[in-house]
């Protein structure tokens, strides 16, 4: 009986001691998985952290589908749908909407409360901006002649919008090469390639170091190129409303206003408004400068330099539809 009683406590102890094994493998696998799970991380990596300040549009409309139709028999009805997309990355909340069509031909009404529209941009919570469905009636004329008349409807959104451009750039307190070291960086022009989540961008930034009254100090100097990069018109952000409204000043177009700053201390710049010149691109440019300077004792430094552009933008759908007359005795 003793031999037995031996065999059964080792067999036993077998037994339980694999059962602690599996208990504590289970218990690890289940951590695991938990940690995996709140903390987002997948067998692939992290998901991808939505790109913002990306693109070169702002709100942009389009027609859906086959609407508005390519004819309609005169006096009758039609229906037109149209999508509004906040591509960019600024909130708009007074976006106007306009249609331009003849008269005389065509009647298009926009339904109460949605020629004044509310559109967010792209964000962290919602990385593909906002975007609304306008259901907008129209009625054709009568048509005095034989053949149909070809009419084209201007559907436009007009909005105040902001554009941020945030690259680093270089630093050289000794331009001249005098000190005996080796630089942390190069001072250089910094290419933007206008996509900032916005119809105006930032193209190039050409970074120098201007003498300071005092020896011991230079300037650093930042020539900033700006650029219409998207498909519509840059307008005063003063004259959004005259210009959906089909009345804007003569000289409110191509006006871009501009503030900037490196780190925390905001640039002197020589002009504050800056009015585009679409035919030489290479003439958008604003000249900025830290008047106080930097010691020239301070080595070679990289360091962001940030740029807030606000304006108005105009961007236009046009589609043709044809109305026929009906067969008359």
């Amino acid at each position: 009986m003793r031999q037995d009683d031996g065999a059964y406590r080792s067999c036993r102890r077998f037994v339980q001691q694999n059962i602690h094994a599996c208990v504590a493998h289970l218990i690890i696998v289940t951590a695991l998985v938990l940690i995996s799970a709140c903390s987002g991380f997948t067998s692939r990596g992290t998901p991808p952290v939505p790109q913002i300040h990306v693109g070169t549009q702002g709100i942009v409309a389009n027609f859906v589908g086959n609407t508005p139709p390519a004819q309609v028999l005169e006096e009758g009805k039609f229906d037109m749908l149209l999508e509004l997309h906040n591509q960019g990355a600024t909130d708009v909340d007074d976006a106007l909407l306009s249609i331009s069509t003849n008269p005389e031909y065509l009647d298009i009404s926009i339904p109460q409360g949605q020629s004044q529209l509310r559109l967010a941009g792209k964000s962290l919570n919602n990385p593909r901006g906002d975007k609304t469905l306008l259901s907008l009636k129209g009625f054709a004329g009568r048509v005095s002649q034989k053949t149909p008349v070809s009419v084209p409807i201007t559907t436009s959104i007009c909005y105040p919008y902001a554009t941020e451009a945030a690259p680093v750039v270089c630093i050289d307190t000794d331009p001249e090469g005098l000190k005996q070291q080796r630089k942390a960086c190069t001072a250089q022009a910094v290419s933007l390639g206008g996509s900032q989540g916005a119809p105006v961008a930032v193209t190039r930034i050409e970074v120098s170091s201007l003498p300071h009254d005092d020896p011991e100090r230079v300037i650093p100097n930042f020539k900033i190129f700006i650029g219409n990069v998207g498909n519509g018109e840059v307008i005063d952000a003063q004259q959004v409303d005259s210009y959906c409204q089909g009345r804007p000043d003569k000289d409110a177009f191509n006006i871009v206003s501009l503030k900037a700053r490196l780190q925390e201390s905001f640039l002197l710049c020589d002009k504050q408004i800056l009015k585009l010149k679409s035919q030489d691109a290479e003439e958008n440019y604003v000249q900025c400068e830290l008047p106080q300077g930097i010691e020239r004792r301070i080595a070679a430094f990289s360091a962001p330099i940030t740029i807030i552009l606000d304006y108005g933008y105009a961007f236009s759908v046009t589609r043709q539809i044809n109305v026929v007359p009906r067969e008359r005795s």
